[in-house]
């Protein structure tokens, strides 16, 4: 529910159901969905169409999951829907949940320093809330995570850096829904490319902060990777490549 889960009640049942809407692209990511919830869906679960956007002039493929009424769901709708949506007080943030909330609202850019900035779009709640859910992702990834403002209609995201991308990629991966068009950043490359602690602090919030590649008019190349400490400022060279 903290991604693109929407709980709906209406029709001859009381009950509620789940629906879930994505790009055509994330089909595999849409039947793994359907697998989850196997259940409490039919045969009909996942259906395909073509959306018009205006904006664009032009169709988008689209799968949509539903499942059928059910009273666990109903359960659920009350917890995040009464009286409107909100983040229940007692949500506690387990490895898939996050995972899931990543893949559907989470995304990871990289900064021209060599670190990443890791972010949550929660445009979809309230400040408040949004600042209960970044207390619970410090909590778990021991700080690191801070809300943001200024993004039109009092919309606010979650934000964090290289350390706390790190700690959190890592605890989600094992979980994480087939996605590839976003685990393959931290897969081939991210988390398999470990930073050292600082020299001067010891702290872990080192980042890559890009390399040095030189070549001596002796034809001798040396190239070293550059490191920057987020909280001390200390800057060194460590050499990644032997002279020929």
């Amino acid at each position: 529910m903290l991604g693109d889960g929407n709980l709906s009640t209406g029709g001859r049942s009381i009950n509620a159901r789940l629906r879930i809407n994505r790009a055509g692209r994330d089909t595999a990511y849409a039947r793994w969905i359907a697998d989850v919830f196997s259940t409490y869906v039919t045969k009909r679960a996942l259906s395909r169409r073509k959306i018009y956007d205006a904006r664009y002039g032009r169709y988008y493929a689209r799968v949509a999951f539903c499942t059928r009424r059910h009273e666990d769901f109903t359960v659920w709708h009350e917890a995040w829907y009464r009286p409107k949506k909100r983040v229940p007080k007692d949500l506690l943030l387990t490895p898939l949940t996050v995972a899931i909330w990543f893949a559907d609202d989470g995304s990871i850019h990289q900064r021209k320093n060599g670190g990443v900035e890791i972010k949550f779009n929660t445009s979809g709640f309230r400040r408040a809330e949004v600042k209960h859910l970044a207390a619970l992702l410090n909590a778990r990834y021991e700080g690191g995570f801070g809300t943001y403002g200024g993004y039109g209609n009092d919309q606010w995201v979650i934000m964090g850096s290289t350390r706390v991308a790190r700690r959190l990629l890592r605890d989600v991966d094992a979980v994480f829904p087939p996605l590839k068009r976003k685990s393959k950043f931290w897969r081939f490359g991210f988390l398999d490319s470990p930073t050292p602690r600082c020299r001067e602090c010891g702290a872990d919030t080192v980042f890559r902060n890009g390399r040095y590649d030189y070549t001596s008019h002796a034809g001798v190349r040396t190239v070293k990777q550059r490191f920057r400490c987020g909280t001390c400022d200390a800057y060194w060279r460590e050499c990644i490549a032997d002279p020929p």
